[in-house]
């Protein structure tokens, strides 16, 4: 799936570049076989539809998860900002 604005490993990149992100994680298994059959968008995904984007993180601990959390929301809300959703998922604090 191709994101509404830009290619997949850009926003990734962006994410990346957030201060606070350790690490940006690929699909969930069961995500990637929904994602396969057409029904969720994994890693960072967008459908022309409904245009989503979400991705699933790790955060630093000394950056604070919730800091991490809105500075990434922010980014992908200046990138997109006519997305119906953007999620941002802390899997894990390291």
């Amino acid at each position: 799936m191709n994101l509404p604005s830009a290619p997949r490993d850009a926003v990734t990149e962006l994410v990346l570049g957030s201060s606070g992100v350790a690490a940006v994680f690929p699909p969930r298994v069961a995500d990637a076989v929904a994602g396969a059959l057409g029904s969720v968008a994994p890693l960072v995904a967008g459908r022309a539809a409904s245009e989503s984007v979400q991705v699933r993180i790790a955060a630093d601990a000394s950056a604070g998860a919730a800091d991490t959390g809105r500075e990434v929301a922010d980014l992908l809300l200046a990138r997109f900002p006519d997305a119906d959703l953007i999620r941002v998922q802390v899997d894990r604090i390291q």
